[in-house]
């Protein structure tokens, strides 16, 4: 056995942990370590431990079998004690409660780990005493002693009673199997000696017998073994005769079974030519059955594929139409993109010229720049008045870069238009594309469908050399029933 974890509530010093608002147990994890220690001042509840395990399984504790009450911590109703533990490779959990108020005072149950959940064992309720013995075949005694050595009794297994230690000794061993083996040998043998002296008393009081008597019974012996050996050889016989006698019933039954089926034989074959021609006509009804099937099958694919071919023609009329819509758009935005062209070829030829007059100008400003640079002896009204002669002169070059400028804005709207005629070429090209591909679509499900087609007539040619090989076996058949009747009409002859 192998401890596993304990939780404790209620149960002496360890009344729990408060979490929240509740009070949940205190637990213990034997699992997380090997070897633990155990420490801490008195009345911690060191000891407590060691109570609950004992009182776990077999409800006994340091006060004995009784007041069990006293186990529960002065704060609590009723004291929780729930042991798992490791027996047999099997996992348990080993259920105390002991109440102050109820009728049951202390209650207890067995519950085993099947790999999803703790399942109750059966007839442990109130009963893990019978439990524990049955599996850990330990007394109290011996588990206080030898596994759980308490607090000042480290050496009760030294001081107490030689029978004790014995009987100690025997449970941790598992030596009780051969004493009570033991107990029953010497059992049995006293049964057996008793016996042998009543035989013997029995046998003292009887008679004692002559040889003659002896050559008598010996006499009647033989006489008696020669009546059993007649006996038996009457008794083969009589068991000869009847297995033969079954068996002759049992030929006379499949004589009888033999002429009851030859009856039979022959009315099957009288009626021979009608079984054939219902036979045949089965056949015939069951392959014309098979073609209307296939006929049926095959109008209502027909049938489909007719639908969706008028749906794909109906789809490629729509998409032509669209298409030759399309077309005409395009072929007006193409008329209107190349005016457009024309129009903006005539602008930038109207741009150039006046890039050229203004370079021309700046070549005379360069000019006049160095002939007022020459002329230092002009006054200073004249050269107040070079810039109003400057704007004088450049006056033409604004005018007509103002109705450049109103060129421009009046062609801006057409190169809106420009850019929305590419918009909708580019999405005529694109519904153009789309069309396409349904044409090669539809191209694709109907080359599938000739295929289909050329598949079904292969069915039914398939179909037809399987009934003309069929009508072949028939007539093979036929020609064998023949054959047969014309044997049986000779054998009756």
């Amino acid at each position: 056995m192998l401890l596993q974890k304990i939780q404790l509530k209620g149960f002496l010093s360890h009344y729990g942990q408060k979490k929240d608002t509740e009070i949940v147990p205190v637990e213990i994890d034997f699992r997380k370590s090997s070897l633990w220690l155990i420490y801490g001042p008195n009345g911690a509840g060191k000891s407590a431990i060691f109570d609950a395990i004992t009182f776990a399984l077999f409800k006994e504790h340091r006060g004995g079998k009784t007041n069990f009450e006293r186990l529960i911590n002065d704060k609590a109703e009723k004291a929780e004690i729930n042991l798992e533990i490791e027996l047999d490779g099997k996992q348990y959990l080993i259920q105390r409660t002991v109440s102050r108020q109820a009728r049951t005072k202390v209650w207890g149950m067995v519950r085993s780990w099947d790999g999803q959940e703790w399942k109750a064992e059966p007839e442990t309720t109130n009963a893990i005493e019978d439990w524990v013995a049955k599996k850990l075949r330990m007394s109290y005694q011996t588990f206080v002693s030898a596994v759980v050595l308490r607090q000042g009794e480290s050496d009760a297994f030294l001081k107490s009673k030689p029978t004790e230690r014995k009987d100690c000794l025997i449970e941790l061993l598992d030596l009780e199997f051969y004493r009570r083996l033991g107990e029953a040998a010497n059992t049995q043998k006293n049964i057996w000696s008793k016996n042998q002296d009543n035989h013997q008393k029995a046998l003292d009081k009887s008679p004692e017998v002559t040889e003659v008597e002896i050559q008598t019974q010996n006499e009647l012996i033989l006489q008696l073994e020669n009546k059993v050996f007649q006996a038996r050889e009457a008794l083969d016989e009589k068991r000869f005769a009847l297995s033969e006698s079954k068996r002759v019933a049992d030929l006379i039954i499949q004589i009888s079974e033999k002429k009851s089926q030859q009856q039979a034989d022959n009315e099957i074959l009288l009626e021979a030519d009608k079984i054939q021609n219902q036979v045949k006509h089965y056949h015939e009804l069951k392959i014309f059955l098979l073609q209307l099937e296939n006929l049926w099958h095959i109008r209502q694919r027909l049938a489909s594929e007719q639908t969706d071919l008028l749906s794909i023609q109906t789809e490629l009329e729509t998409n032509q139409n669209n298409l030759a819509i399309i077309i005409e758009k395009l072929n007006k935005t193409t008329s209107l993109v190349a005016n457009i062209q024309i129009e903006l070829t005539q602008i930038e030829i109207e741009l150039n010229n006046t890039i050229l007059h203004e370079q021309a100008l700046l070549n005379k400003l360069k000019n006049l720049a160095q002939i007022t640079n020459l002329e230092k002896l002009i006054t200073i009204e004249q050269e107040k008045l070079i810039p109003y002669q400057q704007i004088l002169g450049c006056n033409n070059e604004i005018t007509k870069n103002f109705q450049l400028y109103n060129q421009l804005i009046r062609l801006a709207p057409i190169v809106e238009q420009i850019r929305q005629v590419e918009l909708v070429i580019s999405n005529s090209k694109k519904v153009v594309e789309k069309a396409e591909t349904e044409v090669l679509k539809l191209q694709h499900k109907k080359i599938i469908l000739d295929h289909d087609c050329g598949m079904l007539k292969k069915q039914c040619d398939q179909r037809n050399q399987e009934i003309n090989i069929q009508e072949g076996l028939l007539e093979d058949y036929k020609v064998k029933i023949k054959i047969i009747n014309s044997k049986i009409i000779d054998e009756s002859m």
